[in-house]
């Protein structure tokens, strides 16, 4: 089944009616429509469809994807919605084919990195049976299905990237970097001497990036998410692509801890009204936040938020990573100062 297509096909009125709701506008151009919200009960939940595929409640403030939307009103669970979405509400065209994900193409342009070609065996993570292990992977780190097609997240299927997801990284509408997560980890009972040992013995890698040639961007030259997060005034900026994915469309991810001159550079190019750091707890990832804050901080407003005790952002739902956000403390130079951090 190619998931995404089936979204786009989704009937709309159908299931909307059944739930209760109506179409803002008759207008056969309109897209919104009215829904009563599952979370606080209130009819103020509007649901753009099929142009956007998210929907906002003005009642309790919580956001989502259509896929999202079908989870919680048909109370099933991600594989069950999916199929609910192919097997009930697909119409329209039966051929449809893919429609490669548009990516926003930011208001402010931050000059040219060359394309680099999709890599070789990797497929768009779309089809629930030839990507299962994929899909259970995503939900038992508490991704929906709708998250990972937005940020068209794919699945190596041979060769180097055999089993990795691959979170690209956009500018300006062409993919400039990727980097890529392995779907399995190290055994959880192996005390931290066997792990290291499994590892070495197995040849694992958690992560992996292009091999650099000639022009094309390293890491220190992007950051994930960069297109869509442009378009925000509030940026949040995490570590890796699970932290961003888990924050939502206005975080983006450094793939690392740190964060070089290229991406201090991204980041003011952005010109964001403010600016939160949110990476992982600890005592390094602390100083390479205020280190971060201090350079951005000339630029607008800038925050440091930290996980609780144990967690990381990619382990936090939307709702707690928000509270985690709102609660996010100021940056002030003298203070970094005195921690010796200080610019």
């Amino acid at each position: 089944m190619n998931i995404d297509r089936a979204l786009r096909a989704f009937d709309a009125r159908a299931f909307v009616a059944r739930h209760g709701g109506y179409k803002e506008s008759p207008s056969p151009s309109s897209s919104e429509y009215l829904l009563p919200c599952p979370y606080c009960s209130s009819d103020r939940l509007r649901w753009n469809h099929p142009t956007k595929q998210l929907w906002i409640c003005w009642g309790c403030r919580r956001t989502g994807s259509t896929l999202d939307l079908v989870q919680a009103l048909e109370k099933l669970d991600l594989l069950e919605a999916m199929r609910y979405v192919e097997k009930l509400y697909v119409g329209g065209d039966a051929s449809l084919e893919l429609t490669p994900l548009v990516v926003a193409r930011p208001v402010r342009s931050i000059g040219d990195l060359p394309a680099m070609p999709w890599p070789t065996g990797v497929d768009v993570l779309a089809d629930v049976d030839a990507h299962r292990f994929a899909w259970r992977y995503l939900a038992k780190r508490g991704v929906s299905a709708a998250t990972a097609l937005s940020y068209r997240v794919g699945i190596g299927r041979f060769g180097r990237l055999e089993k990795y997801l691959v979170f690209p990284c956009y500018q300006d509408g062409r993919l400039v970097y990727w980097q890529a997560r392995a779907t399995w980890d190290p055994p959880a009972q192996l005390y931290p001497a066997q792990r290291k040992e499994w590892i070495k013995e197995n040849h694992f890698r958690k992560t992996l990036n292009p091999v650099s040639v000639g022009e094309n961007a390293t890491a220190a030259d992007v950051l994930f998410n960069y297109d869509r997060a442009c378009q925000s005034q509030h940026v949040v900026i995490n570590e890796g692509p699970f932290d961003a994915m888990q924050v939502g469309p206005h975080a983006v991810a450094l793939l690392g801890k740190s964060a070089s001159d290229g991406k201090i550079n991204l980041l003011r190019r952005m010109r964001a009204a403010r600016y939160t750091v949110y990476l992982d707890r600890g005592e390094a990832e602390a100083k390479a936040a205020m280190k971060l804050a201090g350079e951005l901080s000339t630029y607008a407003p800038t925050f440091i938020a930290t996980p609780p005790e144990g967690y990381d952002p990619g382990a936090l739902t939307f709702e707690q990573n928000n509270y985690v956000i709102e609660r996010a403390v100021r940056y002030d130079a003298a203070r970094a100062r005195l921690l010796g951090v200080g610019l």
